[in-house]
């Protein structure tokens, strides 16, 4: 009974989408958010191949784990090149893009973004 109370008070504050196959976020990249509170949001951004994501930042923080593809990303000054199991950490406000596949595979990505962006957007302007 007590965990049944418990897992209400959490279920309370999940937000989790349904079946819409997430948001255009820019151009061969869609996010669909997996779970959100208000102090952190995991998403799955799906990539096609070629697709590309301009530089920009934002207020949040960004653990990044690539589960499918390759990809070339500016983080600060440096670009790296990212395959599944690598992951990356973003600091808020950190520069970061471009975001490239260069695999003839398309990507994915999983994002836990710190705190919640609330309900997903296009992506913001580029720097």
């Amino acid at each position: 009974m007590d965990n049944q109370k418990e897992f209400q008070a959490v279920r309370f504050h999940i937000y989790q989408t349904g079946a819409s196959g997430g948001v255009e976020v820019v151009a061969g990249t869609r996010r669909k958010t997996v779970v959100m509170s208000q102090y952190m949001q995991v998403n799955i951004s799906e990539k096609e191949k070629g697709s590309f994501t301009p530089r920009h930042e934002h207020p949040q923080e960004i653990m990044a784990i690539f589960l499918r593809g390759h990809y070339r990303m500016g983080v600060g000054e440096e670009v790296f090149e990212f395959g599944p199991g690598d992951a990356v950490y973003i600091p808020g406000n950190m520069p970061h893009g471009p975001v490239e596949v260069i695999s003839d595979e398309p990507g994915m990505i999983l994002e836990i973004i710190a705190p919640s962006r609330g309900e997903e957007k296009p992506i913001m302007k580029a720097s």
